[in-house]
């Protein structure tokens, strides 16, 4: 099967080299999200509802420009961590 590098200019450019997503055949494998708007560079405003709903659309934009759409998305594992300093 062939792979295929997923990229939008509809979510803020990763600070590590990695792909928003690949796609084989018809499956989809999104890498993780921040809460970055993608019209400042910086975290959404608001605290974690808003950065938790920045994270869901840029997920979004993601499988858009793989031709999916969150209603495919089979798993979503989260990784949550705490700053205290």
């Amino acid at each position: 099967m062939r792979r295929q590098v997923v990229h939008t200019p509809k979510v803020p450019q990763a600070r590590v080299p990695l792909s928003q997503a690949i796609k084989v055949g018809d499956w989809v494998f999104a890498s993780g999200q921040l809460g970055l708007c993608v019209s400042t560079g910086k975290l959404a405003e608001g605290g974690i509802v808003a950065e938790t709903r920045q994270v869901c659309e840029n997920l979004k934009a993601v499988l858009e420009a793989a031709g999916s759409s969150l209603d495919g998305v089979l798993r979503s594992p989260s990784t949550w961590s705490t700053c205290a300093g």
